[in-house]
């Protein structure tokens, strides 16, 4: 039950500052993309096939949002998170580094395979030095933007545990990095 509320709220959440905010927080052709940069977060909550799953059905929302063909952003958003979920899995707590790393690739790897797939679906030569330059950008931008909103929520999380929890002072020196579980 937890988890179904986590996905609507997320969903909700995500699509709602991927259309309203991203467009205001334009620096010339890059925008942030906070479907791509959650996509970073979501197989460390969910983990495994549900996270793919929750992708790809991200992808169609994506999608279906764009005009274009539908299917390009599924497939990239499923296989993100399916790629993302065997990296994680193997890794300890992330730093920010690795978080804005991840999130870097995960966007920029989005965003062309994206753009690619459309261009070749509708047999259009596709000018790859641009669209890896524009991909780049945005992908740069995206990592700042959500590296610096974990950067956030880790120090109001240290602040708030060291308020009202339990913890002992060797364990609150550490501090959490976002536990995601409810």
């Amino acid at each position: 039950m937890q988890n179904i509320v986590f996905i609507s709220l997320s969903t909700y959440l995500v699509f709602v500052l991927d259309s309203s905010l991203a467009p205001v927080m334009k620096i010339g052709d890059y925008r942030p993309h906070f479907t791509l940069a959650a996509l970073v977060i979501l197989p460390t909550r969910l983990g495994g096939a549900a996270a793919v799953l929750v992708a790809a059905f991200w992808g169609l929302l994506a999608d279906c949002l764009a005009d274009t063909r539908l299917g390009p952003n599924l497939a990239c958003f499923a296989l993100c998170a399916f790629a993302l979920g065997h990296v994680q899995a193997r890794r300890a707590r992330p730093s920010f580094l690795r978080w804005g790393t991840a999130s870097f690739a995960v966007t920029f790897v989005g965003l062309v395979a994206s753009n690619g797939l459309r261009t070749l679906g509708s047999l259009r030569m596709a000018d790859f030095g641009s669209l890896t330059a524009c991909a780049a950008g945005s992908a740069l931008y995206t990592s700042l933007v959500s590296a610096s909103v974990l950067m956030m929520m880790h120090v109001r999380t240290i602040k708030h545990t060291s308020l009202y929890s339990p913890l002992s002072p060797r364990e609150r020196g550490r501090g959490r990095l976002l536990d995601f579980r409810l």
